[in-house]
């Protein structure tokens, strides 16, 4: 009995002590800057088509064009600046498997200085004389001057690459 006196003592004590503290603590209050937001509002119902427009730009004009085999070009209006946006890139005629990814190249001028953009078009498979198909599609920015050209190109001999490409023109 006596060693359960010894110890519930010292135990009280520090329950005491414990709800002391707990009771003169201040308590978390939210921060008064703080509101509740109400959202009273429901979806409006939409039928028929939405008509959406750029309306950060509305100088925008959409273009998109193809580039077929290593010496096709696209002539950019010499009045209008090319912002291409999306590239697809197909190249046929490779032995396989040379690679597993093929590098293809676009070219444009901005700037004044001409640039080649290197796009990695990947391995898809093979024909039935054993030549290689490999494609990429790219989200790109890249810029091109009024009255430049946009090219495609490759580096190995006797393969042909066929370009997709959209963006916008913007009167300069």
């Amino acid at each position: 009995m006596n060693s359960i006196r010894k110890h519930a003592l010292p135990l009280l004590a520090l329950v005491g002590i414990m709800v002391a503290v707990t009771v003169s603590s201040p308590q978390s209050q939210a921060d008064p800057s703080e509101k509740p937001v109400v959202i009273a509002n429901t979806p409006l119902p939409v039928s028929g088509s939405v008509t959406t427009t750029d309306a950060d730009n509305p100088a925008r004009h959409p273009v998109q064009f193809s580039l077929s085999g290593n010496e096709s070009t696209f002539t950019v209006p010499a009045d209008q600046r090319l912002t291409i946006e999306f590239i697809t890139v197909e190249c046929k005629g490779v032995p396989t498997p040379i690679t597993p990814i093929f590098r293809s190249i676009v070219s444009t001028v901005a700037g004044g200085a001409n640039v080649g953009y290197l796009l990695g078009a990947n391995f898809e498979g093979s024909d039935a004389n054993g030549l290689g198909f490999y494609l990429g599609s790219f989200l790109v920015r890249i810029y091109a001057d009024p009255g430049s050209q946009v090219s495609g190109s490759t580096q190995s001999n006797g393969s042909v690459c066929n370009y997709s490409i959209s963006g916008y023109l913007i009167p300069n």
